[in-house]
């Protein structure tokens, strides 16, 4: 029997909820709303609920070793601290062109910031990845990508998962912990377009795949030599974008959503659309890696 699945918070909801990440050392899970230009920080122990209203589009949030936190604003990143809403930009010029945003990113094991970039209207293979460094260098690292998503590495950091939406697969390739470089790219799993598309993703500590789909109602438990499904969670929410584990025993898969693009009749049949949703797989996930800049 597959397990429950609730709204974490009852009254919240998103336009288009991504980033989930869960940081151990606050108790807090991140995560954002693109198109709402907030980013949302939320601690369970207490049930308090921060919220900061960034201005723009923003679809990265990850905690530092210094204590703020590192977003992806919709062309350049800034440091946020979220108890003032207060936003320290950087470069002095923005990274992409008026017609492109930063999409879905996460940290590596060194505490480099990993983050797509997308056409505003998703144009094929005008995407990238990049990597942004502690001495907050940025440079592009794959390229002709569409919609860059879901990321992760195994345990032991020397793979990369990456998706890129509109491919239906995700990819894997070895990574050299010490300088990032990427090598020996092959399919882990291909999605038939009857699944759901492939958006964020996480990793659980028996080094599984969780992967959110975006109109496949369900997140699913991918193996990660074969790439198999090993386990599904099933959602009432048609487009879920991506999941994270978290709580004090990182036992809970806490898993964002979307309301964005539904229809009038089919948000009325998803009152939840957009929601927060949280579960209890029976496995635990790792900690997220924090940005060393």
């Amino acid at each position: 029997m597959p397990p429950a699945v609730v709204p974490a918070l009852a009254d919240l909801r998103n336009q288009l909820g991504e980033g989930a990440l869960w940081h151990a050392r606050t108790g807090r899970l991140y995560w954002v709303d693109i198109v709402g230009h907030t980013v949302h920080a939320y601690e369970p122990a207490n049930g308090r609920t921060l919220t900061a209203l960034v201005g723009e589009s923003v679809s990265t949030v990850v905690p530092t070793r210094r204590g703020e936190v590192l977003v992806a604003l919709q062309r350049r990143f800034a440091f946020l601290d979220l108890a003032q809403a207060r936003l320290t930009p950087f470069p002095a010029e923005p990274l992409l062109s008026p017609d492109h945003r930063f999409n879905d990113g996460k940290c590596d094991p060194a505490g480099r910031l990993w983050v797509g970039s997308m056409a505003v209207e998703a144009v094929l293979g005008d995407g990238q990845l990049w990597c942004l460094h502690p001495e907050l260098r940025a440079e592009p690292r794959r390229h002709n990508l569409t919609i860059p998503n879901g990321i992760a590495w195994s345990r032991d950091g020397r793979t990369l998962y990456h998706i890129d939406s509109p491919t239906q697969r995700v990819e894997a390739f070895t990574f050299d912990p010490v300088d990032g470089a990427l090598s020996a790219q092959r399919t882990l799993r291909a999605f038939a377009p009857g699944e759901g598309c492939p958006d964020g993703m996480t990793i659980d500590a028996e080094g599984h795949l969780w992967v959110a789909l975006w109109d496949g109602w369900r997140v699913v438990r991918l193996d990660a030599a074969t790439g198999a499904t090993r386990d599904a969670i099933p959602l009432p929410v048609q487009r879920p974008t991506s999941c994270a584990f978290g709580g004090p025993a990182l036992d809970t898969l806490y898993i964002t959503s979307a309301s964005l693009g539904l229809s009038a009749d089919e948000r009325a049949a998803q009152p939840l659309a957009g929601a927060m949703f949280e579960s209890r797989p029976g496995v635990t996930g790792l900690p997220a890696h924090e940005f060393a800049g």
